[in-house]
């Protein structure tokens, strides 16, 4: 695909208004695939409602055989002794918590890009699939316009079951036996021995005035 195919493509802008209006921002879903059957999908405002959404179902028997191995991650910043959660979650009577209301913009263009805002803070988060790779790249980039400096904790929730079922965490003993590897950690399902998730090693990270952030990738 050559550049002049990407600025081709057709370009979607969402507002803070519409974002605002949570009955309406969270009937609308995005998605973006690799070309195995693997897929990376949520609704706008990052609230997973249905089963088949997460940010890297991956496609075991391509292109059947589907699994979810990562459904989200959360990102919170903590400014002096304050805590603002950029991520919302969908329990049975409410949204908790209001991470969504810091969200500014959706864009894409041609990726999935979306602004948060909070006090002088902004973290720009982008979503990318490689082509014919079990994997998805999250790109952050965090701009601090405050004196104080602020920690970025970003949290990734595994996953390790087929897109058709759910997870019962009364029913199932699913665990994951951490091994450091060279670039991160490798994470294996018990007692699913097969499947296993790597992470880059991440930790909170503290960002003072013009940091830059970059992203990550699980595969």
């Amino acid at each position: 695909m050559s550049r002049n195919d990407l600025t081709d493509m057709p370009r979607i802008y969402v507002g803070p208004s519409f974002l605002s209006n949570l009955k309406e921002s969270i009937g609308l879903e995005w998605i973006v695939t690799n070309g195995l059957g693997g897929y990376a999908s949520s609704t706008l405002p990052n609230i997973n409602t249905r089963k088949y959404h997460g940010l890297l179902v991956a496609a075991f028997n391509p292109p059947v055989e589907r699994h979810l191995l990562l459904a989200k991650v959360d990102e919170e910043a903590y400014i002096a002794d304050n805590h603002y959660p950029f991520y919302s979650d969908e329990f049975k009577d409410v949204i908790h918590p209001d991470g969504y209301k810091r969200l500014k913009s959706f864009s894409l263009n041609p990726l999935p890009t979306f602004q948060y805002a909070v006090s002088g803070f902004h973290l720009k988060k982008k979503v990318f699939m490689p082509y014919q790779k079990n994997a998805v790249i999250i790109r952050y980039e965090a701009t601090n316009t405050l004196e104080e400096s602020v920690v970025l904790n970003i949290s990734p929730l595994l996953n390790s079951r087929h897109f058709f079922e759910t997870t019962n965490k009364d029913a199932q003993n699913l665990e994951f036996v951490q091994k450091p590897i060279s670039k991160g950690i490798l994470f294996e399902a018990q007692p699913h021995k097969d499947i296993s998730s790597c992470l880059p090693r991440m930790a909170a990270t503290r960002l003072t005035r013009a940091t830059g952030l970059k992203g990550f990738t699980l595969g």
